[in-house]
Formats: structure tokens, C-alpha cells, sequence
């Protein structure tokens, strides 16, 4: 007697829906990465600091700019101040305070408000 041997299927993953099981699970491993990679490295702040520096940077910039134009400017003045006289004076008694023998110098103080007085005072109009 024989006996029949019944054979058993087993059922095996095609190997299309392998390898988008593998794709999905790369994709969601790779954005994992990402997330502990920004989170851990805190790029986030230092993207921040990066931009209040790009701020701080432009700002000295123009800072720069400024300046270079006021040297510029003091410059051309000092030309000019070799060439008058009066303008060479001029700018020694201001800068150096001099003063001419028996000349009386008068000096008004520059009186600045109390700092607890109001900037602005209300004015009233006439009542009707």
C-alpha cells in the first residue's frame, strides 16, 4: 500500500512586495535618522544663531560703511584745513578750547530736564 504524500504549500512573499516592504521601511528609517540627527545636534538653534549672526553681520556692514564715509569725509577736511588759515584756528580753539590772550570766553550750560519731569506737557486751548 502506498501511502499518498500530500504536499504542503507554503506561501513565499513575492519578491515585487519584498522589496517595497523593504523601500518603506528604509524611507521611514531614514527620516528617523533625520529626526535624532536635527534633534540631537540642535540645528534648529544653531540655524537660529547662525541667522541673529547673518543680522548682527549685516549690520556691521553697514556700520562699516558709515564709517568709511566719515573718514572719508575727515579726510577731505583736513586737506582743506592745510590750505585756510582761518579754518586751521578755527579748529584748534574748538578742539584744544585756546584762546587769545585777554580774551573773555562765555560759555551758556546746556540745562537738560529733570529726568522724573513729563517730555511733553498738554497745552489747553481756549474754553468755549
Amino acid at each position: 500500500m502506498a501511502r499518498k504524500v500530500r504536499k504542503t504549500r507554503t506561501r513565499w512573499v513575492s519578491s515585487q512586495t519584498l522589496v517595497i516592504v523593504c523601500a518603506v521601511l528604509a524611507v521611514v528609517g531614514a527620516g528617523l535618522l533625520e529626526y535624532s540627527y536635527i534633534r540631537f545636534r540642535n540645528l534648529e538653534e544653531r540655524h537660529t544663531l547662525v541667522r541673529m549672526r547673518q543680522a548682527e553681520l549685516e549690520s556691521q556692514r553697514e556700520e562699516l560703511k558709515r564709517l568709511q564715509t566719515e573718514w572719508e569725509n575727515a579726510q577731505k577736511r583736513k586737506e582743506n584745513l592745510g590750505a585756510d588759515p582761518v579754518e586751521i584756528e578755527a579748529t584748534l580753539r574748538r578742539i584744544k578750547q585756546w584762546v587769545k590772550p585777554g580774551e573773555t570766553i562765555y560759555r551758556i550750560p546746556v540745562q537738560e530736564p529733570p529726568s522724573h519731569a513729563p517730555l511733553a506737557v498738554p497745552v489747553e486751548g481756549p474754553q468755549r
